[in-house]
């Protein structure tokens, strides 16, 4: 995250998570100059919009990263933002929804045809 911001990147964190369970990790963007939007709702544009606004860009000049396709790529795409989805770092320590989630990704990612 540092190395996007040195190259001129604006960063944001939208979380559903309970961060103000872990104030060291709100300690560490606020340390880096990275504004926290909680709680974002994800997949409803509004926390999506309330980055837009703070970073002072425009949505189709912005991508979403993010690690859950019904939540993050979801809700990147109904805000209108560019997504990117990418394997999660950590799975050990996830809420019950977020493994629920996970299972629904999974299932659908069963039944979606190949590309070609």
């Amino acid at each position: 995250m540092k190395e996007l911001i040195t190259q001129g990147f604006r960063v944001a964190v939208l979380s559903n998570g309970r961060l103000s369970l872990r104030p060291e990790v709100l300690a560490f963007f606020e340390e880096i100059g990275v504004p926290v939007i909680w709680p974002a709702r994800k997949p409803l544009p509004r926390g999506f919009k309330r980055a837009l606004w703070v970073l002072k860009v425009r949505p189709e000049e912005t991508a979403i990263i993010g690690d859950q396709l019904f939540t993050d790529v979801l809700g990147g795409n109904l805000a209108g933002l560019y997504t990117v989805l990418v394997t999660p770092l950590d799975l050990g320590r996830e809420s019950r929804f977020t493994k629920f989630n996970r299972l629904l990704e999974r299932l659908s990612r069963r039944r979606r045809p190949a590309p070609g």
